[in-house]
């Protein structure tokens, strides 16, 4: 939220010096008023980044449309190419870079500014810099997902380790718990034998049988 409004800031910020310089047209309140709606556009850059964007065209196409100072196309439209971008909205953010500058070039060529100027001088600078903003958005995008991917990657070896530990445990619990088991069944065999010939040799090894047991008890109250 701090980075969307310190774009938005910066936008509106560049955009009102660009209009006090007084480029042409009627430099009135009204401009300022603009430049800072274009700004605050930015600030819902990530909820809605296409209609950001298409309120950005749209709203530099009325600006000029109300006859206020020239500020260009490059700040507006390359902060909302990118945004779109960086949402993942590649073909719309082309599309709309190409009805911008399209429709700038032909509006600036009707007004009588000389053709091979705007278009093979001062259009370049644009298209650049309006491929330069997508690719941006694009490069941004691309880290973030490679950053999802990667967390979850670790996050899944983690769980693989952790299942693998648990099945070792459970596989350890298992053995020893069976020998334990089997020892107490061998020593209930040997007591139920002496009971009658040597009733101490029996006792003791009832006494082993619950020692035995009471080890496999330790074992399962101990496992996680």
């Amino acid at each position: 939220m701090r980075r969307d409004a310190a774009l938005a800031v910066g936008v509106a910020a560049v955009l009102a010096v660009v209009v006090s310089a007084g480029q042409g047209g009627q430099n009135t309140p009204g401009a300022y008023v603009w430049a800072v709606a274009l700004g605050a556009l930015m600030l819902r850059r990530r909820a809605h980044p296409r209609l950001v964007l298409a309120l950005t065209v749209f709203g530099l196409f009325a600006y000029y449309t109300a006859g206020y100072p020239a500020i260009g196309v490059a700040v507006p439209v390359a902060a909302a190419l990118y945004s779109a971008a960086e949402a993942g909205h590649r073909r719309s953010a082309a599309a709309a870079a190409v009805i911008a500058l399209s429709v700038s070039a032909v509006f600036r060529i009707l007004d009588g500014q000389n053709e091979k100027y705007v278009l093979l001088y001062d259009m370049t600078g644009h298209v650049a810099l309006a491929v330069a903003a997508i690719a941006l958005g694009e490069l941004v995008r691309a880290r973030r997902r490679i950053g999802e991917l990667t967390e979850r990657q670790i996050a899944l070896a983690a769980e693989h380790r952790l299942a693998a530990h648990k099945q070792e445990l459970s596989r350890e619990l298992h053995d020893s718990i069976g020998h334990t088991l089997t020892v107490a069944a061998i020593h209930a065999g040997v007591a139920r034998q002496e009971d009658r010939r040597d009733p101490a040799a029996a006792s003791r090894a009832l006494d082993q049988v619950t020692a035995s047991i009471s080890e496999a008890l330790t074992s399962l109250r101990a496992a996680p």
